[in-house]
């Protein structure tokens, strides 16, 4: 019985320290290395101190781009920083070719958290490289690549920084100084492409027009991609001249979608905030100052120290999608949130799976609604802030940078 207490007592000291190795070795298995490529994105800071707070080693670099493709300079300096910080993986938001080849030639992963759309570097024939993790908040995007055959995208939410937004926020003196605030840009400048072909067939003109004016009235589907077809795109492409190169799939199709998607977003914008600033106080915050609306321009607003605020002195803050984003949720959206405003937005699937309408967000499926709505909530404080309250609540336990990164490491591993 003293020898076999003896072995027991030896059998259990010498698990219990494999146990212990075995849980240290864990521990230090979740903490990683990451080479973070920053190149002034609004969500910098956020995602850094993030990454930091939850133990890992984060390395920047802050290499200026000159092209997505065979940058020299940018694969040199961020390939010798990889080396020297012994870094396991390459972190980056939206998708950079250059950065998936330097993460192949080393043999580490690369992860990256789309945040743009379009985004045309995703159309690169290094997508399917097999050191990606590419991460895409519209659900509707993932599902088109993953039916083409790519395996390296997964899908997503975006997220925001709700305490950084709360320590903001949470000394207001005034809680209201805009009724209405528009916070975007018009886009009718030189990246409106379609707008810049000097000429098309009348009748290529005429029917691309016709599915603007249906996409306009229609939420939640993809209605240009339904109705113009390659036929369309053919012809639009002899009077639109572009080629991405051979770097890239033959993608002419779809930019022509996207030149049309932006368009009809242009569009939309100029519309609808023609009608609400004749109608009603609205306050646009944008880079530049469009002189086809009436609303007061406020000049642009920095995402880190003013947005949050004018969020949350906002009676209502409006979000117009850009067409190219078909099912998920902007970051806009999320952001106004975070800030603890009233959003709203047009109708997205994706919101439909988070929020309540009328709850914790306010969605529209047509015009008249959302003049509707935004008789309603002006006039009804109680109601209004009561949906932002629980709007704010679902982001700040649901949509946390934490909460995403801990969801794209469990993938990683």
């Amino acid at each position: 019985q003293r020898e076999l207490g003896e072995q027991i007592q030896t059998w259990f000291f010498g698990s219990t320290l494999i146990q212990a190795g075995f849980e240290i070795l864990m521990k230090k298995d979740k903490v990683m290395r990451i080479l973070y490529y920053a190149w002034r994105e609004y969500t910098y800071e956020d995602a850094i101190k993030t990454l930091e707070s939850m133990g890992h080693k984060v390395v920047v670099d802050n290499t200026p781009y000159k092209a997505f493709d065979e940058d020299e300079h940018l694969i040199r300096t961020v390939t010798s920083k990889i080396k020297s910080s012994k870094s396991d993986i390459i972190f980056s938001f939206n998708y950079f070719p250059d950065l998936s080849r330097i993460a192949s030639d080393i043999g580490i992963r690369y992860v990256c958290w789309c945040y743009d759309s379009p985004l045309l570097t995703l159309e690169s024939r290094t997508l399917n490289n097999p050191c990606n993790f590419v991460f895409l908040f519209d659900y509707a995007l993932y599902e088109k690549y993953r039916a083409e055959g790519v395996n390296t995208v997964y899908y997503l939410p975006l997220a925001c920084n709700s305490k950084r937004l709360e320590r903001i926020t949470k000394d207001l003196v005034s809680k209201y100084e805009h009724d209405i605030t528009f916070l975007g840009n018009m886009y009718s400048d030189e990246t409106d492409f379609y707008s810049q072909i000097r000429f098309l067939p009348e009748y290529v003109r005429g029917y691309v027009d016709c599915a603007m004016e249906v996409a306009m009235k229609i939420y939640g589907m993809d209605m240009i991609s339904e109705v113009v077809g390659h036929d369309i795109c053919e012809q639009i492409a002899e009077y639109a001249k572009f080629d991405l190169g051979p770097l890239y799939n033959d993608c002419k199709d779809n930019v022509i979608r996207f030149m049309i998607q932006k368009h009809t977003t242009v569009l939309e914008r100029l519309r609808l905030l023609t009608v609400l600033s004749e109608n009603y106080k609205v306050d646009h915050y944008a880079k530049e100052k469009c002189n086809s609306i009436k609303a007061d321009y406020k000049g642009y607003a920095d995402y880190v120290k003013q947005m949050p605020r004018i969020f949350a002195t906002s009676k209502i803050n409006l979000n117009i999608t850009l067409k190219s984003i078909v099912s998920g949720i902007p970051l806009r959206v999320i952001d106004i949130l975070g800030a603890g405003g009233l959003c709203l937005t047009n109708y997205q699937a994706e919101i439909a799976q988070y929020f309540e309408n009328d709850k914790s967000i306010v969605w529209y499926e047509s015009y008249e609604e959302l003049f509707t709505k935004l008789d309603y909530y002006l006039r009804n404080d109680t109601a209004r802030e009561s949906i932002a309250q629980k709007g704010h609540e679902i982001v700040a336990n649901d949509f946390t940078y934490e909460k995403r990164f801990e969801e794209m490491f469990s993938i990683l591993k």
